[in-house]
């Protein structure tokens, strides 16, 4: 074979094995959902904790 025709078969296989802009793009967006799903709930389960800890132990649920 060529070496014309192995540059461009070569050529051809680079272009087809390198991810392309979609799905990079579709890649980013699904973790900066993730990203933002832990954080938030993060901050929700802080917010519980602080709100059970003002709570008294009979508002609680506890009961002796």
């Amino acid at each position: 074979m060529s070496q014309a025709a192995l540059n461009t078969r070569n050529s051809e296989e680079e272009v087809s094995s390198r991810r392309n802009n979609g799905t990079r793009l579709a890649g980013i967006l699904f973790l900066l959902t993730v990203l933002t799903t832990v954080l938030v709930s993060g901050w929700v389960v802080l917010g519980w904790m602080e709100d059970a800890q003002r709570l008294p132990l009979s508002k609680a649920g506890v009961d002796r």
